[in-house]
């Protein structure tokens, strides 16, 4: 499975583009509750990423681990890529938890 996002909340670049992936689903195993996948293509300061993705179970809940390995574009460094993941996922999570209140 392929497919695209773009995002208006992700920073844009100096001439106002909007920040886009096509990623590639490479597999889903359910007994683990884990997927991975990888970028294809795009434009969001990387050359390559791919990534795991776990929900583990917790004493009251469950958390999700995300484990990505990258090679940023030029000009960027890793921390400028962690930190906007980070960010990107602190919104995620924002919006998963007004949606569960609401």
């Amino acid at each position: 499975m392929i497919t695209s996002k773009a995002s208006l909340d992700s920073p844009v670049d100096d001439d106002g583009n909007v920040n886009w992936v096509k990623e590639k689903l490479l597999s889903i195993d359910s007994s683990i509750m884990a997927f991975s996948h990888t970028i294809i293509d795009g434009k969001v300061g990387f050359n390559s990423y791919g990534s795991t993705i776990k929900v583990l179970p917790k004493e009251h809940g469950c958390k999700t681990e995300w484990n990505y390995n990258l090679v940023p574009t030029k000009g960027w460094k890793v921390e400028d890529l962690d930190f906007f993941i980070s960010s990107s996922l602190q919104g995620m999570g924002k919006k998963i938890t007004e949606a569960l209140q609401a």
